[in-house]
């Protein structure tokens, strides 16, 4: 595995080697949007290695933060009206050349919570997904690290023919 950047360290760091069958992700944010009347967090863009073809795809990645709640008057549910809760979703910047399935099984975790259970979806279906009720809500704010003002969502994923070889636990 790659060595872990410091806490605090902001953007989406990659935590396994390339060509690890379980991929691994930290996006470390900046906790003050969660106090902000910001409608979306968005990670910067990663790359998913999806086996099979020879060489691998690599497809474009990011997790989209929202808040908690109804929109609320003019501008909408922010994180500030949620009181820093909000879902997860991993959103799917491209499709392989040539098409097909893009079969994906992810899980989230959020600072020291333990992961929830994997999803596993098509993204050449639907470019977005996220865990399904009641899994899909997060505390954000209980997941702010106080010394660099940051939370972290981890992400692992395993693309394409490795899901066929072993998916992800419970």
């Amino acid at each position: 595995e790659s060595a872990e950047p410091a806490p605090g360290v902001l953007g989406v760091h990659r935590l396994s080697s390339p060509g690890a069958r379980v991929q691994r992700f930290r996006w470390t944010a900046d906790a003050r949007k969660l106090a902000s009347s910001t409608r979306k967090a968005v990670s910067p863009a990663f790359l998913v290695r999806l086996p099979g073809p020879v060489p691998p795809a690599r497809i474009e990645f990011k997790i989209f933060v929202r808040p908690d709640g109804a929109p609320e008057g003019r501008g909408g549910c922010s994180f500030r009206t949620s009181r820093g809760r909000g879902c997860l979703e991993l959103h799917c910047l491209q499709l392989p050349e040539g098409g097909g399935a893009l079969p994906v099984q992810f899980r989230f975790r959020v600072g020291s919570e333990p992961a929830r259970d994997p999803v596993r979806h098509d993204f050449s279906v639907q470019a977005s997904c996220g865990l399904p009720p009641p899994e899909r809500w997060w505390d954000l704010v209980a997941a702010v690290d106080p010394a660099s003002d940051t939370f972290a969502v981890h992400l692992d994923v395993v693309a394409g023919e490795d899901l066929a070889v072993a998916p992800l636990g419970p």
